[in-house]
This record gives structure tokens, C-alpha cells and sequence, in this order.
């Protein structure tokens, strides 16, 4: 196993179990579904998840990074030499590639299918990050390969940028009640709970808003920013209406999603 694959997953673990506690102590909302069942399928999702892509990849996002540094390619070395402007100009560039990942999942009907196995969850908390259906998992790795092979980003950045998207989907997610001056003030430069909970609201013209994971700069710049859902954070519902009855949340359903209509 690649250091880096051991120091992304160190640090993934880290923050999901401190995310886990923290919402346990202080949390923001009051949860109507069992958290123990929601764990364990969410976790097996980010297992399978990560499974197929190690099966189907040859390579991942970082080990592309190692080859297009070790032959220069890519757009950002022809641009400037320096590493540094490297790392952050292609940090800053995944982030809004994602971004406009994310929209395409919600902007085309084969995508949605995929992705709405993300939105089914009827409560929100650290472990909604995990619940990516496979087939997106893969997807999401393929894109992020093609743009790091485009950008040339150093290997280090793309080891940084997938921590930082890692952690701040765990903290984003979460069920962690943050005082409202701190949420005014975090939200300025990272993407909050409260921020993205709009995300997940039962409401499509709420869930078609606030995309961005790490950086909250895109939804400002591009009109898909609603600071606040309309029914407030303990009224709003979480989840899609069309697989809100039990049956949809087991596991093996979940993997079919995509294909119930």
C-alpha cells in the first residue's frame, strides 16, 4: 500500500471518528432513524465503493499526479516552474472541477440515478459523506484522473486536495451543532454543516443548490448559493420523497438504486 493511500486513509479515520464524537455531544439536529443501521450501510457503501475502483484502476488520482510530474506534463508546469503555485492553483482548480462534477450528477438524468443514492439518506450526519453509490465512486476517480493528468498537478497537491475533500465532506456533512458566529464566519472560507444541509433538503429546488465540498467561493460566484433552507435547519426534511420507506435502505436495494424506477 502507496504512503499516500496510508496517510489519506489515516487521516480519513481520524476525522470521521472525531466527526462522530463531536455529533454525538453537540448535535444539531434531533436524528428519527436508527444511527447504528445508517453506520453500517454507509460504511459498506465507501467499502464497496472503494473496492471497485482499486479492481478496475490501474491507477488513482495520485499515481497519475507521480507520472505527469516525473515527464512535466500537463498545463500548470507550462505555465510557472514554481511548486508551490503548482500545489495551490491545482488544489483550487480540482475543487471547481468537482464542483461542476457535482452539478453534472444532478443535471443529467443517468447521473441522477447514481447519485440519488446520496440524497435517499433520511437523516444527515458524517457517515451521509460515505454514501456514494460504486458506479459514482468509480465515475468521480475517472474524472478526477483525466483532470489531473490535464492540469499536471504535483503529486503532493493531489495528495493535499483529496485529504481536504475527504475531511471537509466528513465535517460538511455532520450532525455537528456549530455556534452561529462561528458558522457565519467559517462559511466565508469552508463549506459548513449547516451550509451544505440545505444540500440534502426533501425540497429539489433546495438540493439543486450549495454543490461546492470544500470551498464556498463557486456557489457565490455561480448563483447556486441559498444560505438558509425556508423551513429551517430542525423543521427541514432530509431524504427523497420517492425512497423514504425502509426498504429502500438496505444495502443490497441501495446497490439497485439506480435502476428502481
Amino acid at each position: 500500500m502507496p504512503d499516500a493511500t496510508l496517510i489519506r486513509t489515516g487521516f480519513f479515520l481520524f476525522v470521521l471518528i472525531g466527526m462522530g464524537v463531536l455529533e454525538t455531544l453537540f448535535p444539531r439536529r434531533k436524528t428519527g432513524f436508527s444511527r447504528f443501521n445508517r453506520w453500517k450501510t454507509n460504511l459498506s457503501m465507501i467499502l464497496i465503493g472503494n473496492l471497485v475502483v482499486y479492481v478496475c484502476l490501474p491507477l488513482v488520482p495520485y499515481g497519475v499526479a507521480e507520472i505527469c510530474e516525473k515527464h512535466q506534463w500537463g498545463l500548470l508546469p507550462l505555465i510557472s516552474d514554481s511548486r508551490i503555485f503548482q500545489m495551490i492553483a491545482g488544489i483550487m482548480a480540482l475543487d471547481l472541477a468537482v464542483y461542476w462534477m457535482h452539478r453534472g450528477f444532478h443535471s443529467l438524468s443517468w447521473l441522477w440515478k447514481l447519485h440519488r443514492m446520496h440524497h435517499s439518506d433520511r437523516d444527515f450526519d458524517a457517515s451521509t459523506a460515505l454514501r456514494f453509490h460504486p458506479i459514482e465512486t468509480l465515475l468521480a476517480a475517472f474524472f478526477k484522473m483525466g483532470c489531473v493528468l490535464a492540469l499536471g498537478v504535483p503529486a503532493t497537491g493531489v495528495m493535499l486536495f483529496e485529504a481536504l475533500l475527504n475531511a471537509c465532506a466528513l465535517f460538511n456533512h455532520s450532525n455537528f451543532k456549530l455556534p452561529p458566529v462561528f458558522d457565519r464566519f467559517l462559511r466565508l472560507v469552508i463549506i459548513t454543516p449547516d451550509f451544505h444541509r440545505v444540500h440534502h433538503s426533501v425540497k429539489m429546488s433546495e438540493s439543486n443548490l450549495n454543490f461546492g465540498f470544500n470551498i464556498p467561493w463557486w456557489d457565490r460566484l455561480f448563483g447556486t448559493y441559498q444560505a438558509q433552507p425556508e423551513s429551517g435547519h430542525e423543521g427541514m426534511r432530509i431524504g427523497l420523497e420517492s425512497f423514504m420507506e425502509e426498504r429502500y435502505h438496505h444495502w443490497i436495494t441501495m446497490l439497485r438504486m439506480p435502476w428502481i424506477k
